[in-house]
């Protein structure tokens, strides 16, 4: 019986698989794929330079071009991920965590903790919304690591400031948070330095531009500045890490600091259980975003998007 559900699952994804063949979907065949896709039977679908994590159903990622969304040139990244790819795709051995997320491989071009990092893309989202603690619900849209063990050390997420919903986007310093007394936490926003970058529900439709910069450090000589569409909405100093690295390693190379993590993570605050247990009659839906132009460098002329445009600079495609 659960071999038939299984593949009933499998023909409503209309996946099809071999051992050692990649996914295919006749809604999106390989001779449409971008340049730069590539399946990996460990990481699933990614490009270069980066891992797949959850990613290993065709609709989960894709490069796309019009009339998807793309903010500049002609492609775009796009994470879809199912409500059923958490569950049916689970016993399937294929995928589990409603995650779908690109992660930086180590490299010697990576930036360190304690050098000044400037960081730029741009997200687009199709259905995020404001949600209460009673979903369970808490996406990961973004978010640094030093070790695929660790917390974030940066993340962005819907943020909590007080209010009966999460109702903007906001930057969680995890990893710092992580083990400490209530009294830290409620002299330290319970680890939200900046509640308010952007509105998720004004912003459904639309691409928020974003520039980073920080230097991930350890100690008090931290810092993390924010801009969204050229207007700076977060200014913090402080320690950002607290996890050391020191097991990070890939292909050859020892990573000396946090790597990126980017797409869709529904999160780890009880979902989808509480969805369901808390709201029966609200259908989980399908949540698409899209990521394009993200650039890491030395100063913000390397990677804010509103200037590269303004000087027609090339895109990255």
């Amino acid at each position: 019986m659960k071999r038939l559900l299984i593949i009933t699952a499998v023909a409503a994804l209309g996946l099809v698989q071999t051992a050692l063949a990649q996914p295919t979907d006749p809604n999106w065949p390989r001779s449409q794929w971008h340049d730069d896709m590539r399946y990996e039977r460990n990481q699933g679908f990614t490009r270069d330079g980066w891992n797949g994590s959850g990613t290993k159903l065709p609709h989960q990622f894709n490069i796309v071009g019009a009339p998807y969304p793309v903010r500049y040139g002609a492609h775009s990244e796009r994470f879809e991920i199912r409500p059923t790819d958490d569950n049916a795709m689970r016993d399937l051995g294929v995928t589990g965590g409603n995650r779908s997320e690109l992660t930086q491989r180590p490299s010697r071009e990576n930036l360190r903790i304690g050098e000044d990092a400037w960081f730029g893309w741009s997200f687009y989202h199709e259905n995020l919304f404001a949600a209460s603690r009673s979903y369970g619900w808490f996406p990961m849209l973004g978010q640094w690591k030093t070790d695929l063990d660790a917390p974030p050390v940066i993340a962005f997420t819907p943020a909590f400031d007080g209010g009966p919903v999460r109702e903007y986007m906001g930057i969680h310093l995890n990893d710092l948070s992580r083990g400490k007394d209530e009294e830290w936490m409620a002299e330290n926003k319970f680890g939200y330095p900046c509640t308010r970058l952007f509105n998720i529900r004004i912003s459904t439709g639309k691409w928020m531009d974003i520039v980073v910069n920080t230097n991930f450090s350890d100690a008090d000589d931290g810092y993390l500045n924010i801009w969204i569409n050229g207007e700076k909405k977060c200014s913090y100093k402080g320690p950002i890490v607290s996890t050391p690295v020191d097991r990070f390693t890939s292909y050859g190379f020892r990573n000396h600091g946090p790597l990126f993590k980017r797409g869709y993570w529904s999160g780890s605050q009880g979902f989808p259980t509480r969805w369901l247990d808390n709201h029966p009659d609200e259908p989980i839906p399908t949540f698409v975003v899209y990521f394009d132009e993200w650039r890491q460098g030395r100063s913000r002329e390397e990677v804010d998007i509103r200037l590269i445009e303004t000087a027609d600079g090339p895109p990255v495609d």
